[in-house]
């Protein structure tokens, strides 16, 4: 049994606010930062594509820069190092937790723990900056009404 166009629409309607915020956010700055490489673009001051439209210009004085080079290289070294040394890392990590070794269970809670314990800390933190006084310190309501948004202060946790 082939789909309907409506079952079709209703499955394409899932996925459209993320189509949508993708598109947004990811190929539309792609795009935009591309067509501003292929011109000498000052942030200050009016711009006119036609007027300052040099084509692959900026790529060949990039790829004559030395100092370019030598970022590049660097920040591959850095990358390099740093997720071999994470990777490596992370598999002894989970290699000590599937061993039977001697305190596995602990290495268990700890590891699971933390992931847990930083979401805590943050709902308690969040807690604490909403809470009305005499208990909290009423934090986001004293931010509100300096913003001159006074109307919009209540009692966020009630």
């Amino acid at each position: 049994m082939r789909p309907s166009i409506k079952d079709k629409a209703e499955n394409f309607s899932f996925i459209l606010p993320a189509l949508i915020i993708f598109s947004v956010f990811y190929i539309y700055p792609f795009f935009y930062s591309f067509i501003l490489s292929l011109t000498n673009y000052n942030i200050i001051g009016e711009f006119s594509f036609k007027e300052s439209f040099v084509g692959l210009q900026n790529f060949r004085d990039i790829a004559s820069d030395n100092d370019w080079w030598k970022s590049m290289y660097n920040g591959a070294f850095i990358t390099f190092w740093a997720l071999s040394f994470q990777n490596i890392l992370a598999f002894m990590l989970a290699l000590s937790v599937t061993k039977v070794i001697r305190m596995n269970k602990f290495y268990r809670v700890v590891f699971f723990i933390l992931p847990v314990l930083s979401e805590i800390v943050i709902g308690l933190l969040l807690r604490r900056l909403m809470l009305s006084e005499p208990t909290g310190r009423d934090v986001l309501n004293h931010l509100v009404n300096n913003l001159g948004l006074g109307f919009l202060a209540q009692n966020w946790i009630s």
